[in-house]
């Protein structure tokens, strides 16, 4: 899987990934935010997962990255988790179980939306720069 983390604005970072999802990978991104200098307690993180390839994903696979997140979430004093799925019933079902994984183990408020934009209207009503540089992309 690939990641790249952008920093739209000081309490707000946006990790797209594409590709087939592995825990790893996963775990190096959640790590990544969490350990920038960028990274404050409350802010906001959007994942952006339209271009992840789900047709590989399992349940228990779902279950496994959710639980391997949800360790840092005592440390990450989170806020907003969103997650854009693009337009797929399947990518929208798996993350809505990843929260409920997830949810288990952390007290975390989801939401959901199909595209970045709906997310970031969300997030940022009065509007937001474009995004136009990234701080890290990487790939496992």
């Amino acid at each position: 899987m690939e990641y790249e983390l952008i920093w739209p604005d000081s309490m707000l970072v946006i990790c797209r990934v594409s590709g087939a999802p592995r825990i790893e990978d996963f775990v190096a991104a959640t790590k990544e935010w969490l350990s920038s200098p960028k990274f404050r307690p409350g802010m906001d993180r959007v994942t952006d997962i339209s271009e992840l390839d789900a047709s590989v994903v399992s349940s228990d696979d779902i279950e496994r990255i959710a639980t391997a997140g949800a360790r840092f979430g005592d440390k990450s004093r989170m806020g907003r988790l969103v997650l854009a799925t693009g337009d797929s019933p399947l990518k929208f079902g798996l993350s809505r179980m990843f929260a409920a994984h997830f949810s288990a183990n952390v007290e975390a408020p989801f939401h959901f939306f199909k595209t970045i934009d709906e997310a970031l209207t969300f997030l940022r009503p009065d509007g937001l720069q474009p995004l136009s540089t990234s701080s890290a992309a990487n790939s496992g």
